[in-house]
């Protein structure tokens, strides 16, 4: 059992580290939209790379961290949202691994609401609802507060990832749908970021 919990932590670090040589296009006014099972509609992705998906962002946030698969059933707990360890698994294989499960929209937020919760402390009474739909602005706004990230904090995460971006244009990410200045946030951006952030929490490569 240990050779094998072994196995599958290397397997994810191979699936969700990013490497020092990675790289992605970056048109960060270009957006992208989950779709309900966790894909992007409107991709603006180059034809080489993948959209993501949700699978790969709870991955990638889980690889951060360094959470095991009972920590991130702690995570989704903090939400109020009950998972096992056996649909953390399941999230985390492979697409074509037969155990593989997609994962929704609601199961990212909550794991996200869960996040903040667990980083910042819990508040009292009623947790938020999760959105039945998410966007990469959405992603990076909760990951921004679980972390408790400034503006300039965003941009020197970006910066260190390779990725140049000025106050006025993080802003534009951050406003609401509808305000002439909006901008959706892509994919690229979303992956510069979470690899910033890899750098920030997890900067040496391990199981």
């Amino acid at each position: 059992a240990c050779a094998a919990a072994l196995k599958r932590g290397a397997t994810l670090v191979n699936r969700y580290a990013f490497g020092s040589t990675d790289a992605f296009t970056t048109d960060a006014t270009a957006g992208m939209i989950r779709t309900p099972r966790g894909l992007r509609r409107d991709s603006a992705t180059s034809s080489e790379e993948a959209p993501m998906t949700n699978n790969e962002l709870l991955g990638r946030i889980r690889y951060m961290f360094d959470y095991r698969d009972a920590e991130m059933v702690a995570v989704f707990a903090a939400a109020d949202h009950e998972v096992t360890e056996d649909q953390v698994r399941g999230w985390l294989a492979a697409e074509e691994e037969p155990t593989h499960a997609p994962l929704d929209d609601t199961e990212l937020a909550s794991f996200l609401n869960g996040l903040i919760n667990h980083r910042r402390g819990k508040r009292p009474g009623p947790q938020p609802t999760p959105e039945a739909r998410l966007t990469n602005n959405l992603v990076a706004t909760k990951l921004k507060i679980a972390l408790s990230l400034r503006g300039e904090d965003m941009i020197r995460i970006l910066n260190s990832a390779g990725f140049d971006l000025s106050n006025h244009e993080l802003s534009a990410f951050f406003r609401q749908p509808g305000h002439k200045h909006h901008r959706k946030m892509n994919d690229q951006v979303l992956r510069y970021f979470l690899r910033g952030l890899q750098m920030e929490y997890r900067p040496q490569n391990g199981p």
